[in-house]
């Protein structure tokens, strides 16, 4: 693409092999970690820049960014809000095409000539001047002609310029090494640097997301480092440098190589050991809380390797251990006598090995305060006006409605009010049966919003109304399948039933 440029453009037949080539990488790269299901793979994963651990792909084809890999994206104000899981996208946001980012050579030679053509007469203005030409003088120049203006400002400019045929040289290695070299027809030290991708690159983070967004599908958020800035990939410990060129075994060196492969799928292991694959059996590593879907053997030894020598369960003992000294820390505040540490009988979760117990010893008193608390706060403190006697609701009260059977009530009544009444100024009197337990019908609820009373029945089932009670937690329960056997579907919606 960088020597063809418009030529690669204009002829299908290349565009086609470019974009087929790209696909043989991708799945090249698939079988090598034993899958090719899409969901495991998504473009994130190729075409993220190499410091932030991905491939560093350069596309040629329309590769679609999937919806769901895009949730975590924080380029947008207010853009995409609801996601649906899939691969596909509303927006058609797309990996940035390479062709957008190289300019044609004729684009490239008619600049050539004018940026040289500056250079001269700046040049004859200098020496005019008697002065020296500076990095400032050429600041709009830089980066441009070919070659490139800023090659006349290297240190070794001087002998280049006795380097005397050396783009036929360069032509003729390909008769003497054996390596391929691509870029065959120019020498950076020569010309520069004819093509400039950091635009290219730039708009590939945010085609992705952002860094955020990228780092989301990693292990980043694992090693607890506070920010992005700073983490670099490429040759960071500088191990692999090293050892490079010291004297190994064919056995070493096919070690050394699997390396940079490990460090890819173990960095890339949350979004490629995903649990929505619907493919083979989740197994559990021994000794650890990881569960594997599908095999996935790279990634399998990496993490055998890293959890070796019972380490999971040392880190959930010292987890367990830093708890309790804390707990011991705060005991007055927690109202705790005693945190005891017992090697009991509830096993780690995880790992199944350690057995640990925390036991927290807790005053005699402390339960039956606990209940005088909570009796205070919902006991009533005084006969709602909703009734005339104890026994007896107000004769013709038309927010109260007689109940089949209420266990553990002195009445055997309902509390039925307008929803207009609630929002017009009883929302105090609403409050005190809701803080009571009280069985509660809300009356005419859609009355609040006209716009939803069209609704159909398949709409209404979708509907959830929370089910509180006072002796559990809560649980859900659909509108319509909850208030279908007692009511015609005609008078469906027209209230709202608190337990």
């Amino acid at each position: 693409m960088t020597y063809f440029r418009e030529a690669t453009v204009h002829t299908q037949e290349l565009l086609d092999l470019l974009v087929k080539c790209e696909n043989k990488i991708q799945t090249r790269i698939k079988i090598g970690l034993n899958s090719k299901m899409p969901s495991r793979f998504p473009p994130v994963i190729f075409y993220t820049p190499k410091e932030i651990g991905g491939l560093g792909m350069l596309s040629m084809g329309h590769i679609l960014i999937p919806q769901s890999d895009l949730r975590y994206s924080q380029q947008t104000d207010v853009g995409v809000t609801h996601f649906r899981s899939g691969m596909s996208h509303e927006e058609d946001q797309l990996i940035p095409n390479l062709y957008r980012y190289i300019q044609p050579w004729e684009s490239e030679f008619i600049d050539s000539q004018r940026v040289w053509a500056e250079y001269a007469l700046k040049r004859q203005e200098a020496q005019s001047q008697n002065r020296r030409l500076t990095l400032e003088d050429l600041e709009d120049s830089w980066d441009r002609g070919i070659p490139r203006i800023n090659t006349l400002f290297q240190k070794d400019r001087h002998t280049l310029a006795y380097d005397k045929g050396w783009r036929v040289r360069t032509d003729f290695k390909q008769y003497q090494v054996l390596k391929q070299n691509p870029f065959w027809w120019t020498h950076q030290r020569h010309d520069g640097k004819l093509w400039n991708l950091n635009n290219y690159r730039t708009d590939v983070i945010q085609a992705l997301g952002g860094v955020e967004g990228i780092l989301e599908h990693t292990l980043f958020k694992g090693t607890y480092f506070p920010t992005w800035e700073g983490l670099f990939w490429e040759k960071a410990s500088g191990f692999e440098e090293s050892m490079k060129y010291k004297k190994l075994t064919n056995a070493q060196r096919s070690g050394l190589n699997q390396i940079p492969n490990r460090r890819f799928t173990l960095w890339w292991s949350p979004t490629i050991n995903r649990a929505n694959v619907y493919v083979g059996f989740q197994v559990q590593l021994d000794l650890t809380g990881i569960f594997m879907h599908g095999k996935i053997p790279t990634l399998k030894i990496s993490l055998i390797q890293i959890f070796r020598a019972h380490l999971w369960q040392k880190v959930h003992e010292s987890v367990v251990m830093d708890l309790c000294q804390v707990l011991d820390q705060e005991l007055d505040a927690l109202e705790i006598e005693t945190v005891q540490k017992d090697n009991s009988s509830i096993p780690c979760a995880s790992c199944g090995s350690g057995h640990l117990d925390l036991k927290h010893v807790l005053p005699e008193n402390w339960v039956s305060d606990l209940e005088k608390r909570a009796v205070g706060h919902v006991a009533p403190t005084q006969k709602c006006s909703c009734y005339r006697s104890v026994d007896n609701a107000e004769a013709g009260n038309n927010i109260l409605r007689k109940a089949v059977s209420l266990v553990e009530h002195e009445d055997n009544n309902i509390y039925c009010p307008h929803a207009k009444e609630i929002q017009t100024g009883d929302l105090e009197h609403f409050k005190k049966h809701w803080r009571q337990g009280s069985s509660v019908i809300v009356w005419n609820m859609l009355e609040l919003k006209p716009s939803t009373t069209s609704r159909t029945m398949k709409e209404l089932r979708q509907l959830e109304v929370m089910v509180v009670n006072r002796m559990d937690w809560s649980r859900l329960a659909s509108l319509p399948d909850f208030l279908l056997p007692c009511i015609e579907p005609s008078k469906l919606s027209t209230f709202f039933y608190i337990c």
